[in-house]
């Protein structure tokens, strides 16, 4: 990375206060990962290699350890959650940068994490958090309920999975394994349940069948189940299948993926723009001739357009971590659930709208020589693309107009 790029990825004025350690760690992790990024993502399949940099960065238990210095270099419990909470979304953000499939392997390890979190806060979630610290480990999984499902069949002291799950990002190289599933019972009424098992139980095969346009080392192939066997005290969520019904902690569980994208797509809309800074620096060889105007607008747009973005998402990374302060104190209402789901949807919006924009039209700035695949520049639009159709951006649009003018929160669902 050149001087000109670098001056530009440390000159934002929206981030928290990140402790140095953390941010260190951070930029370790980039700089580890940047060497072969365009080589990896041609290349595909397991992201093996950047799953071991990510268990052993010192990252992965960043939102579970209490023992971190910035959970001490606060004044209160509560604003310490809400500070380890942007300290995630900023290396999941920074990392995105440079190559958002890592980013998505550690963002999937925080998200299941808070799955267990919010539930309850009980044995398995114990047992997740003295495991995690222990030894390194990263959580993936398998949650999409839209998708083909396994089926489960209960049986003396648990429940017996056969089927296949799709997006099942990151559970390719996890440890531990987070998976959603419905079951009908005798009675005919439906419940969810999710539970925890290790990523090499018997009978769990993890197909590497991801083939994707963008985050292409994301692990999101499918999770097959051949008569795998579940106990009992592996479940910690029996929850209603219908998302309005479920527990109000539990239904935080679609914000939480939600802000996450918001952060992968500002972070690939900055990362396209730190790769063209440092191609037109690498043009202009030391000459001091300024860039033809039609550069520097291509570039000045991206910029604004990118940076506009980033701002709104630090106003809702910041309201997140409230937001699980809340679930903390057991004070979260359903009226404070819905003002920041209002808020981390304006985010997406946003956030989807410029990722788009500015890995399309930073080709206008940096020109034919970067429609290469050696230039590799292409992958910052293939990455946001995949993101920006994980669930309709329409319907956040509508629920934001729906609550400005009729003050109608939205229903929680599995993207709201």
């Amino acid at each position: 990375m050149n001087a000109h790029a670098q001056s530009f990825r440390h000159t934002q004025w929206f981030d928290p206060p990140i402790e140095a350690d953390i941010r260190a760690r951070v930029e370790q992790v980039k700089t580890e990962l940047a060497p072969h990024v365009v080589e990896r993502d041609r290349k595909g399949s397991a992201p093996v290699e950047e799953a071991a940099l990510l268990r052993h960065s010192g990252l992965a238990a960043l939102t579970i350890d209490d023992g971190l210095a910035l959970f001490h270099n606060t004044r209160s419990r509560r604003e310490a959650i809400g500070a380890r909470w942007q300290h995630a979304l900023f290396a999941i953000r920074e990392i995105s940068r440079i190559d958002l499939s890592s980013a998505a392997l550690l963002g999937y390890n925080y998200m299941h994490l808070l799955r267990i979190e919010i539930a309850g806060r009980g044995p398995v979630f114990s047992n997740a958090v003295t495991n995690s610290l222990q030894t390194p480990t990263l959580w993936g999984g398998a949650n999409n309920p839209g998708g083909p499902a396994a089926d489960l069949t209960r049986v003396d002291g648990g429940y017996i999975a056969n089927g296949r799950k799709s997006f099942a990002t990151a559970a390719q190289t996890a440890d531990r394994l987070v998976v959603g599933e419905s079951y009908r019972a005798p009675d005919g009424h439906e419940k969810r349940l999710t539970f925890v098992l290790d990523a090499s139980t018997p009978g769990i095969v993890h197909a590497d069948d991801w083939d994707g346009i963008g985050a292409r080392r994301s692990a999101s192939g499918s999770l097959v189940f051949e008569n795998v066997f579940i106990p009992d005290n592996a479940i910690f969520s029996t929850s209603a299948a219908d998302p309005t019904k479920r527990p109000l902690n539990e239904s935080i569980g679609s914000l939480a993926f939600q802000i996450m994208f918001v952060n992968f797509l500002n972070g690939t809309a900055l990362g396209a723009i730190d790769t063209a800074l440092s191609q037109l620096h690498l043009r202009k060889n030391g000459q001091n001739a300024s860039v033809p105007d039609y550069i520097a607008d291509s570039i000045g747009n991206a910029i604004t357009t990118a940076n506009a973005s980033f701002a709104l998402s630090t106003v809702a990374n910041r309201a997140f971590g409230e937001l699980i302060a809340d679930i903390d104190e057991n004070r979260l209402t359903p009226e404070r659930r819905g003002e920041i789901a209002d808020l981390i949807s304006q985010a997406k919006v946003a956030s989807d709208a410029a990722a788009l924009s500015v890995t399309s039209r930073i080709f206008e700035a940096v020109g034919a020589r970067s429609a290469t695949l050696k230039q590799g520049l292409d992958r910052y639009w293939r990455d946001a693309r995949i993101y920006t159709l994980h669930d309709p951006v329409a319907v956040k649009i509508q629920e934001i107009g729906r609550y400005a003018v009729d003050l109608e929160l939205a229903t929680p669902s599995a993207n709201s």
